[in-house]
């Protein structure tokens, strides 16, 4: 375990942002996070822990000691007729675990293709997209209390996963460090098709799996038709500035969502909690039991004309006026301005926040 001084964090988010932490460590074992934790020469420093860094946005140099968990490993630890559970490492990588999982045959998690996170993220994130949450595969989490130096384990139910966050983006913030994870995989498919959109010009899951494979859908077939639709969608992670979405999407009472509808009638709607997609036959019977809903934030920002917009040297996608991208010049000031002006833009209009997702440092 080497410890630096002024470390450059740039190859460290996937933002590219030029930034340096007083300090930084990488652990790639469960001691050493303990022996750093309890290392009285960082005892009165602010501590961040890091990832991947895909989801974060460095505005300014971290003055403080940076821990980045690369703790690895995986192995079945149980299994019956119908479930796998997999013991894997907070510091895995999300995209190889994923290929695993597809080559393995084991579904609950073939929806969340292209997405680039380490095992810690996506437990912190709840992680989800096309109609699955990363909680819907997480049995049990390993974590080390900060301030005790303790093990202690959360089950799915105390994680309080919710809309792209859990207890540990929440209440218990910054007190816990995430070193491991169960996932529990069913051995029988059961596969989540219900992808769609509004526009039907758009990609469906439906649509691109009956170009690619015939029924009966396996879970490698899932995988392929999500990889397929967020390739063309998305930005390739590997060669430019960006954390995907920045922003989430908004939460709204239902006396808003009619007013929204006046100027946008076909305006796509989801259960509050949820990123389940819902079609226009059910959106009444969603309405009529929930006191609020989620609507497509992207959709909104696209219709004041953010999609395929440039500034300096930022832009968003043609696709997806979510996805704010770099050509890896930019400053973390100067995305942070685009991100504020995107805000600004949106509340002018529709009367409301928008709320950014990525955490900003």
């Amino acid at each position: 375990m080497k410890i630096y001084k002024n470390f450059s964090l740039k190859k460290y988010n996937s933002f590219g942002v030029e930034a340096k932490t007083l300090w930084f460590v990488e652990c790639k074992r469960v001691c050493d996070i303990i022996a750093i934790l309890k290392n009285k020469h960082f005892k009165d420093l602010p501590t961040l822990i890091l990832g991947d860094g895909n989801n974060i946005l460095f505005v300014k140099d971290f003055n403080g000691l940076t821990i980045k968990v690369g703790v690895k490993g995986k192995k079945i630890i149980k299994e019956d007729k119908k479930h796998v559970w997999l013991d894997v490492g907070a510091g895995e990588n999300w995209t190889k675990l994923l290929k695993y999982i597809i080559d393995s045959n084991w579904s609950g998690a073939e929806n969340l293709a292209y997405i680039p996170s380490s095992i810690g993220g996506a437990v912190v994130q709840n992680m989800s997209a096309y109609g699955q949450n990363f909680r819907d595969i997480v049995d049990v989490v390993e974590t080390i209390e900060i301030k005790s130096f303790c093990k202690k384990r959360f089950s799915n139910k105390e994680c309080k996963f919710r809309y792209h966050g859990s207890i540990f983006n929440g209440e218990k913030k910054n007190q816990y460090i995430i070193i491991r994870a169960v996932l529990k995989l069913n051995k029988k498919s059961k596969l989540s098709l219900d992808y769609s959109s509004r526009n039907t010009n758009q990609d469906t899951l439906l649509k691109e799996l009956s170009k690619i494979a015939s029924k009966p859908y396996k879970v490698k077939d899932i995988y392929s038709a999500v990889t397929n639709i967020r390739k063309r969608k998305l930005p390739d992670f590997n060669t430019q500035g960006t954390v995907g979405s920045i922003f989430l999407n908004p939460i709204i009472s239902k006396k808003r969502l009619n007013s929204l509808r006046k100027k946008i009638p076909d305006l796509q709607i989801y259960p509050a909690n949820d990123t389940l997609y819902v079609s226009k036959k059910n959106e009444s019977k969603l309405i009529k039991k929930s006191d609020k809903v989620k609507v497509a934030g992207a959709w909104l920002l696209d219709e004041i004309g953010w999609a395929g917009k440039k500034i300096g040297h930022c832009y968003t996608l043609p696709t997806q006026a979510y996805c704010l991208c770099t050509d890896q010049k930019a400053s973390g000031q100067e995305i942070l301005k685009v991100i504020k002006k995107m805000q600004n833009d949106f509340k002018k209009t529709y009367g409301f926040e928008l709320k950014y997702e990525v955490v900003i440092i």
